[in-house]
């Protein structure tokens, strides 16, 4: 009894997930960027997508994610499934969420959800990436919605 028991939990060991950015681990390239549809409140704003994150290049490691400042750093992960008016931190709630998120692509209501978060000494930094599908993910980012692909073999 005491050897099936043990089997079991080493099993279980050897099923945790290698890290804690789950299905986000690896390294992902910015493809596209479109102005956020919430910007609208503002006729006088117009919001620019920041050139060092046009084809910018992210690497979720286990323990930090390298990309260009202010995200590269010391990391904090989370894996959760959210709804669609979680996305964007809310942007979208109350707006016909669903509507948005398919139009962004998602063809599910439960959207996995990377929560991330790190401390410099210059910035606190808190982010979430959204997993469209397996290879495709998005973060919004001064009212501009960043599109990555998953870079193979890297």
């Amino acid at each position: 009894m005491r050897v099936i028991a043990m089997l079991g939990l080493l099993l279980c060991l050897g099923a945790a997930p290698a890290s804690a950015q789950g299905v986000f681990a690896g390294t992902w390239q910015v493809v596209d960027a479109q102005v956020a549809t919430w910007h609208r409140d503002d006729p006088n704003y117009t919001p620019q997508i920041d050139p060092k994150f046009a084809h910018a290049i992210f690497t979720f490691k286990k323990d930090r994610l390298e990309a260009p400042a202010p995200f590269g750093c010391k990391a904090h992960y989370e894996v959760k499934t959210v709804e669609p008016g979680y996305l964007f931190q809310g942007a979208f709630d109350g707006d016909d969420p669903e509507g948005h998120a398919k139009a962004l692509g998602f063809t599910s209501d439960r959207i996995v959800n990377l929560d991330f978060a790190c401390m410099r000494a210059d910035a606190d930094i808190e982010m979430d990436f959204h997993l469209v599908d397996r290879d495709t993910a998005i973060f919004g980012l001064n009212d501009v919605i960043y599109r990555m692909k998953r870079v193979r073999g890297k």
